[in-house]
């Protein structure tokens, strides 16, 4: 056997199982005007949508994060919620529990456990000013 083939299995090999080891990681830059099939948005005037990940977390609960950018000149909360295939809504407030406003022009990361055990199929993004 040649050492280049040999080579090559054993970086096949290694790649397959950090991915294996490491999860899936998905990472989707969503336009206003192309939504990727399967992936819906209903995002409020005074943020953007800066980019979703969806990763398997520990005990292979399904897990969204949502990274937003307030485009308004005031500080401002926003309340995010996904709501994977037929499961209920998750939502989550900018700043967690304290329900922090966002800086002007500022961007936050609200990440959202889903009940789901198994790779979304049908993925809702909400974003909507918190009073």
């Amino acid at each position: 056997m040649r050492r280049d083939s040999v080579t090559a299995k054993f970086f096949a090999w290694g790649l397959i199982f950090v991915f294996a080891l490491l999860g899936c990681r998905a990472a989707v830059k969503p336009t206003p005007e192309q939504e990727p099939a399967g992936i819906h948005y209903n995002i409020t005037q005074e943020a953007r949508l800066m980019k979703v990940v969806i990763y398997e977390g520990e005990k292979g609960y399904w897990w969204v994060d949502v990274s937003l950018k307030n485009v308004t000149d005031k500080q401002q909360a926003f309340r995010v919620s996904a709501k994977v295939d037929d499961w209920a809504p998750i939502a989550s407030f900018t700043g967690g529990s304290k329900r922090s406003a966002l800086a002007p022009q500022k961007e936050g990361i609200v990440k959202l456990k889903t009940l789901s055990k198994k790779l979304p199929k049908i993925l809702t993004i909400e974003i909507i000013p918190y009073p």
